[in-house]
């Protein structure tokens, strides 16, 4: 009886509860009448009526998240106990697991899960964001819809639509499914007109995967353009299979030009790419490009091109169309044991060899050499390295030859201590099975197999803190199975006891020594406080000379093969380098200047000059110029290098002084800027040989420049000027991108000029006037209507 009175006395407090809210809950007048705030009562009467609002407020609370799990923000709620519904009013957020919504008004029904929003209406499922003004989700069945919808489904495409309806998601990937009823698809953000947009009757959104449109239709300006019964489209957050914009160009010398293309992103690491080139006048080209990375070791870009040309259109009727095609690849792997393989190849057909080759883009020259090379290699303990490597290159030329190396075998161990921490050992080993094969039967085809061992040892001896001596001893013991005679010019045969040469069979060995002693030092510098241009506070000046001795023995080596041979040299290497050093305050020192003067003398060539000159007088037509191959002096360089606190910006230069002629024999500087957003490198070289009568002189001007005008505005150029007393020849590329927000266009014009050095890659004779111009652009509309097809990101085949 007293658990039945408590029971009912429960359910009677409950009752008088409910009452009460609803009340003074379901709307803003009524409310406000019960605010204890807003009365007309005494003290103690209100601080009552506060303290019994406060109770029902946190009992809805429980109540709510108790059965719902529901967390929401508003202004004004009232509950409905008999239909279990939530009402909110004003600025309501809801969020329920990983659901968002916010609106203006909203309801709830805990029965059903069925949320019902109502002005302002913001919904957030995931990733996506959905906006409209009025929307109904159900979360038991994950399904629902949103009147005057518009959303993202990816970051670049924004739609709009009359209907959205919420479909149950992907049951395999989880992804939304979205029902797009009369929508438009655009990437242009804004409001206002779009520059363009893809309008349907009905679309199908998979999330991080494809829509599938009905009946689009392309609008630029709001003017149709292109209608189409049906179009898929995809909305991946990263790479995607699909047709490539198509790029367009004229050339003045090929016509017009069309580059279509498709790009299949077969998985996460692999790809193929498919491009058509056609060229009004004679060429069409069909490029595949097959692309795998599965990791940083294991990687691979393999091309494959079929070239057809109307030669008719160059050489005049009567010949056929040429037909070429030809594979390159480059690849490496990770492979059992530790060891890698890399491999690089060219490999096409003769008729590839015979057309004209334009490409602009790519600098792409007529090949000329058949080449396949594959390597295996290994390195353990950062010090042994071994590689093995088999290569098959054959040259098509007038003169054409193959040469095989089956295989190369050569194991290396870097300077490693030897008992103590200064003296320190190094081992080399070579094994090379080669041969020559000629194409002019009058030729006799070679074959050569060699073997070299090459042990070292140094020490590095630290006389004092500012001078160090290194000494160096080499032995040679090389093998080679054929002899070759040398005849370049009569030399008499020598021996040497660090050198000698004995026959083995139908082969030759080589034993020779080879020391070489360094010394670095002594090193002055001083340092010089105060304040100088561009806030630096201190300067060092320092002076480090070098020499290096090197002793190469000189004995009988005429009957080694090819280049095998080695130089005899008994020489001296000077080199002076000064460095100017900057610091700020706070800041690590920085290089401002470094100059180094260098020039070698050697001391055989002087004994070889002057035997020379003697023979040369005696009989010019038999015996060579001893000025073109031995003069005891190399010429003086000088190297600079100019920095400045900018990081990334330096100006870099190099003369050489020919002693004997008395002039500047090369000359080169180049300049590198990185600014914010200018990124600049110029070079100029001059050249002139002065032991070649009547050589001019040869001038080459490089630039590159790639500036950043503004977020949406990049331009670059590329220019190479070659600039000799007869000729004229150079190469210049521009080009520019534009892309404001959802749609671009790329600009380039090529330029060719002249023809020396250049007539395999751009002109059609050797004609010096030539001029060649290619105008083309591109028209990009951002990830809508095409695919641009993005690199493997990690791929990187060396």
């Amino acid at each position: 009886m007293k658990a039945s009175r408590n029971y009912f006395f429960i359910i009677l407090l409950l009752f008088s509860f409910f009452l009460s809210v609803s009340g003074s809950g379901y709307s803003s007048t009524e409310r406000k009448n019960s605010d204890p705030k807003s009365s007309n009562i005494s003290r103690d009467s209100q601080k009552e009526l506060e303290k019994e609002f406060q109770d029902k407020s946190r009992i809805i609370d429980e109540i709510t998240k108790s059965k719902s799990q529901i967390n929401y923000r508003y202004k004004h709620m009232a509950y409905d106990e008999i239909d279990h519904t939530f009402t909110l009013w004003g600025d309501v957020e809801i969020q329920k697991q990983e659901l968002r919504f916010k609106a203006q008004k909203a309801t709830y029904n805990d029965w059903t899960e069925e949320f019902e929003l109502i002005d302002e209406v913001e919904i957030f499922l995931k990733e996506d964001r959905l906006t409209g003004t009025r929307a109904v989700y159900n979360h038991r069945t994950q399904t629902g819809y949103i009147e005057n919808a518009t959303g993202e489904l990816s970051p670049d495409v924004i739609f709009e639509c009359d209907l959205l309806e919420i479909l149950p998601p992907d049951p395999k990937t989880g992804n939304g499914l979205y029902r797009i009823i009369n929508g438009m698809f655009t990437s242009c953000e804004g409001s206002g007109r779009a520059p363009w947009r893809i309008k349907c009757s009905e679309a199908t959104a998979h999330r991080d995967n494809y829509i599938q449109l009905s009946h689009p239709r392309f609008e630029i300006l709001n003017i149709p353009i292109l209608w189409m019964p049906y179009w898929i489209h995809p909305i991946k957050p990263s790479r995607s299979t699909g047709f490539l914009f198509p790029a367009f160009s004229r050339h003045s010398e090929l016509g017009f030009h069309v580059e279509p293309g498709f790009f299949w992103a077969i998985n996460d690491h692999v790809d193929t790419t498919f491009y058509l080139n056609y060229y009004s006048n004679f060429i069409l080209e069909q490029t595949s490009r097959f692309r795998y990375a599965v990791s940083d070791l294991s990687q691979g870009d393999l091309n494959f091109v079929v070239r057809k040309e109307r030669v008719d259109q160059i050489d005049g009727p009567g010949r056929s169309d040429s037909v070429g095609a030809e594979f390159k690849y480059e690849i490496k792997h990770a492979m059992p044991g530790g060891f890698r393989l890399r491999g690089y190849g060219d490999l096409f057909t003769e008729g590839l060899s015979e057309q004209y080759f334009y490409d602009s883009r790519t600098y792409r020259q007529r090949p000329t050499t058949i080449e396949s090379n594959i390597s295996f290699s290994k390195n353990w303990s950062g010090k042994d390295n071994i590689q093995i490597i088999l290569r098959d290159n054959k040259n098509i030329t007038e003169n054409g030859y193959r040469w095989q190396t089956l295989p190369q075998v050569t194991y290396s161990r870097f300077s490693t201590e030897f008992f103590n921490p200064n003296l320190r050992y190094g081992v080399y080993f070579n094994y090379t099975n080669s041969r020559t094969l000629y194409e002019d039967e009058s030729k006799v085809d070679t074959s050569l197999g060699s073997a070299n061992f090459r042990p070292s040892l140094e020490y590095n001896w630290n006389v004092s803190s500012w001078l160090i001596v290194v000494p160096k001893v080499l032995l040679y013991e090389d093998y080679f199975s054929e002899r070759q005679l040398r005849t370049l010019y009569d030399r008499p045969s020598t021996s040497n006891r660090f050198g000698t040469t004995k026959n083995i069979g139908d082969g030759i060995l080589r034993s020779m020594l080879v020391f070489e002693s360094a010394m670095k030092g002594p090193i002055f510098y001083k340092t010089f406080e105060g304040l100088y241009p561009m806030g630096i506070t201190k300067l060092q000046h320092k002076i480090e000379p070098e020499i290096t001795f090197s002793f190469t023995p000189d004995f009988d080596q005429n009957e080694i093969p090819g280049t095998g041979y080695i130089n005899p040299s008994k020489s001296v290497n000077f080199k002076l380098t000064n460095r100017l050093m900057g610091k700020k305050e706070k800041e690590n020192a920085f290089e401002l200047l470094e100059i180094d003067i260098s020039t070698r003398y050697d001391f055989w060539k002087n004994g070889e000059y002057n035997r020379l000159e003697n023979l040369y007088k005696q009989n010019p037509e038999i015996y060579v110029d001893p000025d073109r191959y031995t003069k005891p002096w190399d010429d003086i360089r000088l190297n600079f290098r100019v920095g400045t606190p900018l990081k990334r910006t330096s100006i870099v230069g190099s003369f050489s002084w020919d002693p004997y002629y008395g002039g500047i024999e090369s000359t080169s500087m180049t300049f590198n800027a990185v600014l914010n957003h200018w990124n600049s490198n110029f070079s100029w070289t001059r050249y002139k040989l002065f032991s070649i009568e009547n050589e001019p002189v040869s001038n080459s001007f490089q630039f590159a420049g790639f500036f950043d005008v503004s977020r949406s505005f990049q331009f670059q150029l590329r220019s190479t000027v070659s600039l000799n007393e007869d000729t004229t020849t150079g190469v210049m590329n521009f080009s520019c991108r534009y892309m404001p927000s959802c749609w671009g266009i790329n600009l380039f014009v090529d330029r060719y000029i002249g023809s020396t050095g250049l007539a395999n890659s751009i002109v059609l004779d050797n004609s010096p006037n030539t001029d060649i111009w290619n105008i083309g652009f591109s028209f990009e509309l951002r990830n809508v209507g095409s695919v641009k097809a993005p690199g493997l990101e990690s791929f990187r085949v060396q």
